[in-house]
């Protein structure tokens, strides 16, 4: 028999998992944000408008790819100062990775906020609702419709969970937790640099390339599972349908995780958005299948039945390495 010491990061994912669930850390108190605002800061000093030109797209994304890694080289240079002043023996090393997991798992506060728009949206507080979402996208949430609103709000929920829960804790478990944040960082820069804005556009699309290059292996290995947790016939032929029609800078990931979604909960997803009062095309998956905000409860209930069966099944894979 192994001792309780075996496959300590299980143990410290599963409690992770729980404690965040029950007390994530509100967007708005995340020491993320600092990094967002970084984002936003380098996007405002490389990325500026300049005249249609040959070669205009190509030093765009070069401009893009320099800020990318200036981002990082500031970010991880802080962070590694931060770890190396903190003990790496023991039962301090877990603690460290145990704080990096739980800042990287940002899906449940987002979970929190649309909980919140979903009551506005209850109770015919639009303005409300749009006031609370406008604090979560780069879009221009003021002139969407209550349905407009519901089906931004579902867009947000998967993305989120992909990408601040359901990655980072992969990567916390493959390879620990400065990686999980780092993907995090990438995360939040793509949410800063948009490439379907048109003052993004070739600028965002280094880090929209790394971080597709990351999602897709998971993607492929999990979407399958996702959708038994409710039932989703056809989510795949939909994808395949739509694919050709998905625009080039927004990662096709994104569309099959939203197949999933419109195939799960038989609502229409996607279409197009307004960024800076410019709309920007993009296709309707399940056209005229419209959600209300009875489906973001929903698909919320959808996620936290996988993070139960995640979660359970961690624990499992501890348990039998420590007695068996």
């Amino acid at each position: 028999m192994m001792t309780m010491a075996e496959y300590p990061t299980l143990l410290v994912a599963a409690m992770v998992i729980i404690f965040n669930a029950l007390l994530p850390i509100p967007n708005e108190y995340s020491p993320l944000n600092l990094c967002q605002k970084l984002a936003y800061a380098l996007a405002l000093k490389v990325n500026r408008p300049v005249p249609n030109q040959p070669g205009f797209n190509k030093q765009k994304f070069i401009s893009g790819l320099m800020a990318l890694i200036t981002y990082f080289i500031l970010v991880l240079t802080i962070l590694w100062a931060l770890l190396f002043i903190m003990p790496d023996d023991g039962l301090n090393a877990l603690i460290t990775e145990a704080v990096l997991l739980y800042i990287s798992l940002g899906y449940f506060g987002f979970s929190r906020q649309s909980k919140i728009i979903e009551q506005a949206l209850n109770k015919k507080q639009h303005a409300v609702a749009k006031s609370y979402l406008a604090e979560l996208v780069n879009t221009d949430a003021n002139v969407l419709s209550p349905l407009g609103i519901t089906k931004t709000v579902l867009e947000l929920e998967v993305t989120h969970w992909f990408s601040r829960w359901l990655m980072p804790l992969i990567l916390f478990l493959a390879f620990g937790g400065v990686l999980s944040l780092s993907y995090v960082l990438l995360a939040i820069l793509c949410q800063a640099w948009p490439s379907l804005a048109p003052n993004v556009g070739r600028f965002g699309q280094p880090a929209l390339l790394i971080k597709s290059l990351l999602d897709w292996p998971i993607t492929i290995l999990c979407a399958p599972i996702y959708s038994i947790f409710k039932s989703s016939p056809g989510w795949l032929t939909l994808y395949n349908q739509n694919k050709s029609q998905w625009p080039n800078n927004q990662s096709k990931v994104d569309l099959l995780w939203m197949c999933i979604v419109a195939s799960g909960c038989k609502i229409e997803m996607a279409g197009p958005l307004m960024y800076a009062g410019t709309k920007v095309k993009r296709i309707r998956l399940n056209e005229g299948q419209h959600p209300d905000q009875n489906t973001i409860r929903q698909l919320r209930h959808w996620h936290r039945r996988v993070v139960l069966f995640v979660t359970g099944t961690i624990l499992l894979f501890w348990f039998l390495g420590n007695y068996f």
